[in-house]
């Protein structure tokens, strides 16, 4: 039976802290029961702060081998020595309301671009 009281109280604690989940991508559970008709749960998880998150923007976790464990270990990799991943481009939608954001979208528009592949330009 799940005692409601001890989930909330973590849930508010952990807004309280504005703190942010590292996902792990590697693995969709990190616990099993190791019966025959096994149980999985992703019970495990890594907890930052904003403060950590913007120190180190490019950790990740990732999901180590259960060995005889019932849990999966968690290894966060700080990336320190990662190279950047491009990030996707992401349209602000308050750039439209910035003074000489038509005028400079019209003269980038209009500059001649030397690339012939369609998919660079």
């Amino acid at each position: 039976m799940i005692n409601h009281q001890w989930s909330d109280a973590f849930n508010d604690w952990i807004n309280k802290w504005s703190m942010i989940e590292l996902k792990n991508p590697s693995r969709s559970y990190t616990w099993v029961n190791n019966q025959d008709c096994p149980i999985m749960a992703a019970l495990d998880i890594v907890l930052v702060n904003t403060l950590f998150d913007q120190k180190f923007p490019l950790a990740n976790v990732k999901a180590n081998s259960r060995a005889s464990s019932d849990h999966v270990p968690l290894v966060v990799n700080f990336g320190v020595h990662d190279k950047p991943k491009r990030s996707p481009f992401r349209f602000e939608k308050w750039w439209l309301q910035l003074e000489g954001f038509h005028d400079m979208v019209a003269n980038i528009w209009n500059t001649p671009y030397r690339q012939s592949d369609p998919m660079e330009v």
